[in-house]
């Protein structure tokens, strides 16, 4: 990576900000880190009820942004997961957020595990044929439960990114360890402008959730590459 580049692109993304401060209007994907909030707020592995508790931490009026809406996506997949085997989703959760363990170790478990839940559900019903989880989902949960530490693993737009900053080694899709590690270094080297930094968490001051969070670094690729914001 091309520190030049990186800075080149960040100082882009900082015009946009300040414009959108100057105009007085809302930094759109502003509304992830409310959800950062909520999620922390009410999502608990050791929750009595932890389908509740999972509904609760996603209950949001944009959900169709991350994970699809009320029907037919990651959030009702879930929920149908957790009620009918909370035992086995419990230590699909658990295993995941486990930061003991490799991370791309943890996502192919979380996906199993959500496999094998569905297996019974099947059984009974053949129309229910899926549970809309993957490494997307499993990267979103990461980012609510370790904002410091993950972003969304939005692949593609990240190789592109890649690309532009003049990366000769880009880690693989399913390196996940490396992946998660650009992110951070791409942070790192971000967050030594504190000017950029101060100016970020000035547009979330009316936010549920302040902190450090990698969802800056997707929407700094997003905006980089003309894409939308997630």
């Amino acid at each position: 990576m091309r520190v030049d580049l990186i800075q080149k692109y960040k100082d882009q993304f900082s015009s946009y900000l300040q414009a959108l401060v100057l105009k007085n209007e809302l930094y759109e994907p502003g509304y992830k880190w409310d959800i950062i909030e909520k999620w922390q707020e009410h999502f608990n592995v050791d929750a009595a009820k932890l389908d509740q508790a999972f509904a609760n931490s996603l209950e949001s009026p944009y959900s169709g942004r991350l994970w699809g809406g009320e029907k037919h996506s990651a959030k009702s997949g879930m929920l149908m997961l957790l009620r009918e085997n909370p035992i086995l989703m419990r230590i699909a959760f658990s295993d995941l957020f486990d930061e003991t363990k490799d991370i791309s170790m943890r996502m192919n478990r979380f996906i199993f595990h959500c496999d094998e839940a569905l297996l019974d559900l099947s059984a009974r019903d053949k129309r229910i044929n899926t549970h809309y989880q993957n490494h997307y989902t499993a990267s979103l949960y990461l980012s609510f439960e370790y904002p410091d530490k993950y972003g969304l693993s939005e692949y593609e737009s990240f190789y592109k990114f890649m690309g532009l900053i003049g990366s000769r080694n880009i880690p693989l899709e399913q390196d996940k360890e490396r992946f998660y590690k650009s992110l951070n270094a791409l942070y790192i080297v971000i967050s030594k402008d504190q000017e950029f930094i101060n100016g970020f968490q000035f547009l979330l001051k009316d936010r549920e959730y302040v902190g450090k969070s990698l969802f800056m670094i997707n929407d700094l690729i997003k905006y980089s590459l003309g894409e939308a914001f997630s």
